[in-house]
């Protein structure tokens, strides 16, 4: 017999307890040696530390070609956790020694670089796992019914809540931060919180930068959607955030 394409394609993987916790104390370790503040005083170091802070970025991402997303979930949620919290890590805000720029200034950016791939990740709106597509309003109800069936979703959406891992000005929280079990639209909303944070910062170039990739995160889902023919789901996960 011959075999599907999906049947051939095999299914994500879901890891032991063991397994994942050295997952998460790798990703701890690395980010955490990407943010150290005195990486900032050297351009070398400077480099390194963007580098290193990429590359694990990218391998999180493409862990869900491979892992159930829950698992991924949670590597994603370390790494950021790693940016709001003082815990295991040298850090202290002050100025660099060769960019005059604040060490927090500094991590800010590396924030956005991370953020920046996750825009551009092909599965996006997958990963989000829009409510949308699995609402069920039946054909024919009335206004009410309608008012009440969307007014329940949207109260629904607002208890989605990432603002731990949003903070704005480097690693503050003196406590390791809980990690949330996986909820609807949660990877929209931490891009989305993400940036407009920065674009209320001090430095221009930050308040540009976040301000352009939140117009890339809206232009390309919202194209993409017009091209698949979902711009209602695409507008579901983005409205509430904004």
């Amino acid at each position: 017999d011959e075999t599907s394409c999906e049947d051939a394609v095999p299914p994500l993987v879901k890891l032991d307890e063991n397994i994942m916790s050295a997952l998460e104390k790798l990703i701890t370790l690395l980010t955490d040696a990407s943010v150290d503040s005195r990486n900032f005083d050297s351009f070398e170091y400077r480099k390194i530390s963007i580098d290193v802070n990429d590359a694990v970025v990218r391998f999180i991402r493409d862990l869900f070609s491979l892992l159930d997303a829950q698992l991924v979930h949670r590597l994603v949620l370390v790494y950021f956790s790693r940016f709001v919290t003082k815990e295991g890590k040298h850090w202290s805000d002050r100025d660099s020694k060769v960019t005059g720029l604040r060490t927090s200034w500094e991590t800010t950016k590396l924030r956005l670089n991370a953020i920046t791939l996750f825009v551009r990740f092909p599965e996006f709106m997958g990963v989000c796992s829009p409510m949308m597509e699995s609402w069920t309003l039946p054909v024919g109800s009335s206004v009410d019914s309608a008012r009440r069936f969307f007014s329940s979703a949207l109260e629904k959406i607002n208890r989605l809540g990432l603002n731990q891992f949003t903070a704005p000005d480097g690693p503050v929280s003196k406590e390791p931060v809980t990690i949330p079990r996986m909820k609807p639209h949660w990877l929209a909303e931490l891009c989305t919180d993400i940036c407009l944070s920065a674009t209320g910062h001090a430095e221009e170039c930050i308040q540009f930068r976040a301000s352009s990739l939140l117009f890339e995160l809206f232009w390309r889902h919202s194209e993409l959607g017009r091209f698949k023919g979902n711009v209602s789901v695409v507008a579901s996960v983005f409205v509430p955030f904004v």
